[in-house]
């Protein structure tokens, strides 16, 4: 169930990219609901089929979410926090949770976050178990990756069209203003914005007395205008890593203040110009003229349009026990060069003796031992061993590319099983001393260090659940 609005004052983004997820979700099967505030943007939920609960604005949805019963819950809305998260959880203690979030101030007490502006990473103000970090997870249509190729193929040196894209609403008033930023200009201009947008009639002032100047409604087919186009002069925003996905140069405006760090980001790539509304708009263009070669290549670089076959495939990650047919696997990423270096044993591994102790590991009853898999990809393994009244775990990803993040994700969601299932109390694990990686995640996910005893090893822990004994 996805918790989104669309309403005047925060635009149609946090709608449509949730939409574009439901799209993938349900062509494989899985069935999605929308609750939305009735005195937003509905049109496009309902023009999708999907089924919708209108709320009055005085509603937070929390409820009719609980009654839904959903497996996971979809929130991505600036005026939910984790208090929300944590009222559904108690209602639905198996419920699972994807938190879209670009502004870091709140949280979310999800197991999944989504940030596709975090593009070099970096230390969070606030505790996530897994991840979905960058513009490779940004939610865009299917066409944006089908169409990719032609765009850039056809990314050329110079300006002659030129498309605005200032957000279904432009409450900021940004296509007016790059309208007389573009006048005198001999280019073609095309105008894509929300029919209830609040500059439309600026907008149309403009384009009545403009020549090759064009407004377009509502439009269906965003992809094949920035196919179209040579240059953009656009808000941040979900459409920002449209415009990546297709190589588009870009003069990209913070029109409202969640907006800047993801123009921040793409302006550090060298994706974009950056620029504000109050900003010399001609003299940017002119600046992003200039260098629209290198605009296209870096924005390309950064988002390949795949993102929401990549998120849902995390949420439709799996646990599946390890079997005797997977003993190759696990012995190719076993010998991976870059597991063994961080391993505590750096020795290659010997097939035959691999093969009998998966063999024999697989009867101990104290060993537990789990392949995760995202779509249909293995991504890696984890090992949980019964050490007196503790379990300590061993993990490594598989030796082919994963996707970023993925090693989270597939402890986080270990850990999430542990609690469920309660048959793990205690949960220890060793992490070499100079692996900050491992040991940055043990602490992401709740663990505290403790006392070693092991030269050249730090030990970490964290109490899952209580279960007698164990």
């Amino acid at each position: 169930m996805v918790r989104a609005d669309a309403l005047p004052e925060i635009g149609g983004g946090h709608m449509m990219r949730c939409l574009t997820l439901a799209s993938v979700l349900r062509s494989r099967g899985h069935d999605v609901s929308f609750v939305m505030q009735r005195s937003g943007m509905l049109g496009p939920v309902r023009d999708a089929g999907v089924p919708l609960v209108e709320l009055d604005a005085a509603q937070a949805g929390l409820e009719e979410v609980i009654a839904a019963k959903p497996d996971w819950i979809v929130v991505d809305h600036y005026g939910l926090d984790g208090e929300w998260v944590r009222h559904a959880r108690d209602a639905l203690p198996r419920v699972s949770v994807l938190a879209m979030d670009d502004l870091d101030d709140r949280n979310w007490q999800a197991d999944l976050v989504l940030d596709p502006a975090r593009v070099r990473g970096g230390r969070r103000r606030f505790p996530v178990q897994g991840t979905l970090d960058g513009p490779g997870f940004a939610l865009l249509r299917p066409e944006f990756a089908v169409q990719r190729d032609e765009a850039l193929e056809r990314r050329g040196s110079r300006v002659e069209r030129v498309v605005i894209l200032p957000g279904l609403m432009d409450a900021a008033g940004l296509a007016p203003r790059a309208l007389d930023a573009l006048k005198g200009r001999d280019v073609d201009v095309r105008v894509i914005m929300g029919a209830s947008s609040q500059s439309r009639a600026a907008v149309e002032a403009r384009v009545a007395i403009q020549e090759r100047r064009e407004v377009i409604y509502d439009a269906q087919d965003m992809a094949a205008h920035m196919v179209w186009a040579d240059l953009c002069i656009g808000a941040g925003g979900g459409t920002a890593w449209e415009r990546c996905a297709l190589g588009l140069p870009t003069v990209a405006v913070a029109v409202a203040e969640n907006q800047r760090p993801g123009i921040a980001a793409l302006e550090d790539a060298g994706g974009i110009i950056a620029a504000q509304l109050d900003d010399d708009l001609a003299g940017k263009v002119d600046e992003a003229e200039m260098q629209l070669g290198a605009l296209s290549q870096a924005a390309a670089a950064l988002c390949d349009g795949r993102g929401a076959e990549r998120v849902a495939d995390a949420i439709e990650a799996r646990l599946r026990p390890v079997t005797q047919e997977d003993a190759r696997a696990l012995f190719d990423w076993r010998n991976a060069p870059a597991v063994r270096a961080v391993s505590h044993s750096n020795a290659p591994l010997v097939w035959a003796e691999h093969e009998a102790w998966v063999a024999r590991t697989l009867r101990d009853a104290d060993v537990i031992w789990r392949i995760y898999s995202e779509g249909p990809q293995d991504v890696g393994v984890v090992r949980a061993v019964r050490r007196g009244q503790a379990w300590e775990w061993s993990f490594n990803l598989a030796d082919h590319n994963t996707t970023r993040g993925a090693g989270g994700r597939m402890l986080a969601r270990f850990v999430r099983w542990a609690e469920e299932t309660g048959q793990i109390g205690l949960l220890r694990g060793d992490v070499r001393v100079g692996n900050a990686a491992s040991e940055a995640l043990h602490r992401r996910l709740g663990f505290v260090q403790v006392e070693s005893g092991k030269p050249g090893v730090l030990v970490f822990q964290r109490q899952i659940c209580d279960v007698g004994d164990s």
